[in-house]
């Protein structure tokens, strides 16, 4: 809702779904959304906000059907590639497909640009300087990449996106960055240390923000590379690289608990566990943790509790505090809810107990389970 708002000239904060109707509701608009594969949890909203609005229609190209009221399907296939026999004689034959021109305009590249180039493939909707340096610049200075950076968009394979208050990104169109995948896997390259490099960078971008956690889960950096962080997960579970991707999960709870991203997390962290060879890891016990939480504000109860109740099994086992605290606190919560408050003011004890016990430290305390947590409730009389 933020790009249309920006996109029919709403100034902040004034990109809600209310100010959209007010603008459309009196013009006839074609919205044009274009490569809306990665945005297709936004199509709910996005309809039942412009679904009323009888001037506007919406022109969606995506790769995978949006599954909402009202939709009408288009197939379109590729375009034929044209037989140099009989294409226009004054036509060079580099021209004559979009692959023949960029297979062109590779090949005229230096290898260093090739390279990077190549490797800017594994990024989904873009990247930062810093983060491709990080996954590109294979300990070259940063000065260097944004030269190579700055000779990919002046050969038309690469586009900048600015905005306001954010730092620059660097896109490669959705057909250029197949092309440069497929160039990706066949040429020099190892494709899975260049995925792994993202993978880290991504991950330490996770671990700075939960360890910041001053800004808003809607507009910190980590909120803006959703795509990326998608693509690590997806990377972690097909690869086997589970502790990665869990380290990444336990991290990612501000951007799940935003509105519409919750089901997200529970089924990425569903993957996760079901591709994990270990149980015995940190990791691990605090994406139990996340995923217990995630269920609970799901109103999904039972399976909350099965995650804490494994959680603190795996702490127990490892001797980690940390997560013993926070697993027991909830499921003290969840007896709570329950009425069984007996239950509940034993485990608020325990609670407190292991955490003395451990010298956890009292700001996680009181950050997992809250100031005298032992005294939340009183067992019946």
């Amino acid at each position: 809702m933020t790009l249309l708002g920006e996109a029919l000239g709403l100034r902040r904060p004034a990109h809600r779904a209310e100010a959209l109707e007010l603008t459309l509701c009196e013009r006839q608009v074609l919205l044009v959304l274009d490569n809306f594969e990665h945005l297709l949890a936004a199509a709910p909203p996005l309809v039942e906000t412009l679904g009323t609005l009888a001037g506007v229609k919406v022109l969606v190209t995506s790769r995978a059907a949006l599954r909402v009221r009202g939709e009408r399907e288009l197939p379109i296939p590729p375009l034929p590639v044209i037989d140099p026999d009989t294409a226009a004689r004054d036509l060079p034959l580099r021209q004559q497909t979009l692959r023949a021109a960029l297979a062109w305009s590779y090949d005229l590249l230096p290898p260093e640009q090739q390279r990077l180039f190549r490797q800017l493939a594994v990024f989904e909707s873009g990247c930062t300087l810093a983060a491709a340096t990080a996954v590109c610049g294979e300990a070259e200075p940063e000065a260097q990449v944004l030269e190579g950076l700055a000779a990919l968009v002046d050969n038309s394979l690469l586009r900048v996106e600015t905005r306001p208050a954010a730092e620059q990104r660097f896109r490669i169109l959705e057909t250029i960055r197949e092309f440069a995948l497929e160039r990706l896997t066949s040429d020099a390259d190892d494709p899975q240390a260049t995925r792994r490099r993202h993978a880290l960078y991504f991950l330490s971008l996770a671990e700075a923000a939960s360890d910041d956690g001053t800004a808003e889960p809607e507009s910190n950096e980590l909120a803006a590379e959703s795509d990326n962080v998608r693509a690590t997960l997806r990377w972690s579970v097909d690869t086997g690289e589970t502790e990665l991707g869990l380290r990444l999960a336990s991290r990612l709870s501000p951007l799940w608990r935003v509105n519409g991203t919750v089901r997200e997390g529970r089924l990425w962290l569903a993957a996760l566990f079901a591709a994990r060879e270990t149980a015995r890891t940190g990791p691990c016990g605090q994406a139990l943790c996340l995923a217990g939480s995630l269920a609970e504000r799901d109103g999904d109860y039972e399976t909350a509790e099965a995650h804490f109740r494994e959680a603190l099994q795996l702490a127990r086992a490892i001797g980690d505090a940390d997560v013993a605290c926070r697993a027991l606190d909830r499921l003290g919560v969840l007896s709570s809810l329950r009425d069984d408050l007996e239950t509940a003011a034993d485990l608020f004890s325990e609670t407190v107990e292991t955490a003395r016990a451990s010298s956890w430290r009292t700001g996680s305390a009181n950050a997992a389970t809250g100031p005298n947590v032992g005294t939340r409730v009183r067992p019946k009389s």
